[in-house]
């Protein structure tokens, strides 16, 4: 009579066998899964990608309209001095 063991007891002699069995066990493992599926999860870095663009456009947009403050005026000053000299 051949006693029956499980397939986690069993003695495996291939060497093909051995590495299938220890493979089957880690991909099986609970939190090895979990790791994998966190490592391959690429929604945070997205996420924190699009936040870099999102701060470099505000960046843009603050010095862009700083600018266009300064040109204004100095705009309005040169027209404020000719109407000065104008009117008296």
């Amino acid at each position: 009579m051949q006693e029956r063991l499980p397939p986690t007891l069993k003695t495996l002699t291939n060497p093909q066998e051995v590495e299938a069995d220890r493979v089957n066990r880690v991909r099986s493992h609970p939190v090895k899964k979990l790791a994998m599926k966190f490592i391959k999860d690429e929604s945070g870095a997205t996420a924190i990608e699009y936040g870099l663009i999102a701060a470099l456009i505000a960046l843009a947009i603050m010095v862009g309209a700083g600018s266009l403050g300064n040109s204004l005026n100095n705009q309005f000053g040169r027209i404020a001095t000719k109407l000065d000299g104008t009117a008296g």
